[in-house]
């Protein structure tokens, strides 16, 4: 089958051919060294045979097998087995389309809009890989970001976030699309934000997972610095709280985003740092503490100085 043929990881068949050339010329500069006489000879029509087959095996177009993977994505469900083989698509999928270019080339061909309705699939498995993929084409690319917009991207996004009945790892996989559609997209910033989705941020960050409140925090982070008028929706919708809670917390990356930010709040504006500190009145108490725990690590030395930057600010 093209699945055993190639895996899902092409990485390891250009690692295979690279290890038979680095063989091949071994072999050619011992057969020219001058240290005995040389024995090359006609090749005979079997090794000519032989050699065309090993130069083809190394041209690889990665356009036709997306191609491929397409056509898989695209076979009648008769059964189980058909399902299966659509994951292991999507996998490769994710691997082959990090380049913009093919990307690009991938939704000409019909492939974002059957990777955006695969994320609505009955089976979860097809809906978390299709959510890989759809992160991948639209991540920085403002041609296939517009015409997932053009598809109601942000809309349908929003709404299977916000489903009932998701598993904590999809809204994960939901949420990450989105941040994906709208990060360095202005159109589509906008669209977010008609669409409530801000609203979306406080529900990712009032969650119990670190990584949706992770990525809500980034995202969140992103549009306050391309945005002006993102600073009222955070006080307007409590956020600060929501953000604050994280200083001191267990995971690295909720702890020193979280404090940068609150760091950021608090510089950003006299009403701003006024409201911060009205939704948070514990924060100069918060920072103080953790500032004990951590002064003498030198591990730690930039969150330090970020609590060192918050208790100024609020000196001041």
């Amino acid at each position: 089958s093209t699945q055993s043929t190639w895996g899902p990881n092409l990485s390891v068949f250009f690692l295979f051919i690279m290890a038979d050339w680095q063989g091949l010329l071994k072999w050619s500069v011992k057969q020219t060294d001058g240290t005995r006489p040389s024995e090359i000879r006609q090749l005979s029509e079997e090794d000519k045979q032989f050699l065309e087959e090993a130069l083809k095996s190394v041209s690889f177009d990665p356009m036709q097998r997306i191609l491929e993977l397409y056509n898989v994505l695209q076979k009648p469900e008769e059964d189980d087995s058909v399902i299966q083989e659509k994951e292991i698509a999507l996998e490769e999928l994710g691997d082959c389309l990090g380049q913009i270019d093919f990307a690009s080339d991938f939704h000409k061909i019909g492939g974002l809009r059957k990777v955006f309705e695969m994320m609505s699939h009955p089976k979860p498995g097809i809906r978390l890989r299709a959510c890989d993929v759809f992160c991948t084409v639209v991540q920085n690319n403002p041609f296939t970001q517009q015409a997932a917009q053009d598809m109601n991207a942000i809309s349908t996004l929003l709404q299977l976030f916000n489903a009932p009945d998701n598993d904590i790892q999809l809204s994960v996989k939901y949420f990450a699309a989105l941040s994906s559609l709208v990060r360095s997209n202005p159109v589509g910033q906008e669209a977010f934000l008609l669409g409530d989705g801000l609203q979306t941020v406080r529900t990712a960050l009032s969650s119990s997972d670190n990584r949706l409140q992770r990525k809500a925090l980034f995202l969140l982070r992103h549009l306050f610095s391309s945005m002006p008028r993102v600073q009222e929706s955070i006080t307007e919708l409590r956020l600060v709280p929501l953000i604050s809670r994280h200083i001191g917390d267990e995971d690295i990356d909720l702890r020193e985003s979280s404090t940068e930010f609150i760091a950021e709040l608090l510089s950003h504006s006299k009403e701003l740092k006024r409201e911060v500190l009205n939704q948070s009145p514990n924060l100069q108490q918060r920072v103080q503490d953790r500032k004990t725990v951590i002064e003498g690590d030198a591990e730690l030395d930039h969150e330090l100085n970020l609590c060192n930057r918050i208790l100024q600010e609020l000196k001041e």
